[in-house]
């Protein structure tokens, strides 16, 4: 019986240390996401000509000749 508790015990701790594994990455990737748009502002804010850079104005038109 002793054996069966130490086998059932041993996946639980095991699963609730990856609970607390998943807890940390998830807080990471909750800074990483807030840096990533601090970043993105304050090169925005160098760019010329405004806060708008050229990733974010879209695709430059097409220019066909007429007809």
């Amino acid at each position: 019986m002793a054996r069966i508790v130490e086998r059932r015990d041993l996946p639980r701790e095991q699963a609730d240390g990856l609970c607390k594994q998943l807890e940390d990455i998830d807080v990471e990737l909750d800074q990483l996401t807030v840096a990533e748009r601090v970043i993105a502002r304050l090169l925005a804010d160098d760019e010329p000509g405004g806060a708008e850079s050229e990733a974010d104005a879209g695709p430059e038109p097409l220019n066909l000749p007429p007809g």
